[in-house]
C-alpha cells in the first residue's frame, strides 16, 4: 500500500526494499518476541542491501530481546561465519 499512498499524494519512489524493510521494523517493534521478523529484515539486509553486518546486528539484537524461536536466529547468524 506504500507505492499507492505516495502516487496518490505525489511523493516521489523508493526503492521497494526499503518499504519492506520499513513494514519489517513496525512488526519487529510490535512483535519483539518473534525471531521471524529479525529473520526476514537480516535477509533483507543481507541479500538485497549488500550489508551482512547490519543484518548479523538485527540477529544478535533478536536474540538479546529473547525472540523464539532461538535456534532459528542463531541459525541464521551462523550463516555469516
Amino acid at each position: 500500500w506504500l507505492p499507492w499512498l505516495r502516487k496518490l499524494t505525489g511523493d516521489e519512489p523508493v526503492d521497494l526494499r526499503d518499504d519492506l524493510l520499513w513494514v519489517y521494523r513496525y512488526w519487529n517493534n510490535r512483535y519483539p518476541q518473534r525471531a521471524e521478523g529479525y529473520v526476514l529484515t537480516a535477509l533483507v539486509w543481507d541479500k538485497h542491501k549488500g550489508d551482512q553486518a547490519r543484518a548479523r546486528q538485527l540477529l544478535t539484537l533478536g536474540l538479546e530481546k529473547g525472540a523464539e524461536p532461538r535456534d532459528l536466529l542463531t541459525w541464521y547468524l551462523s550463516q555469516f561465519e
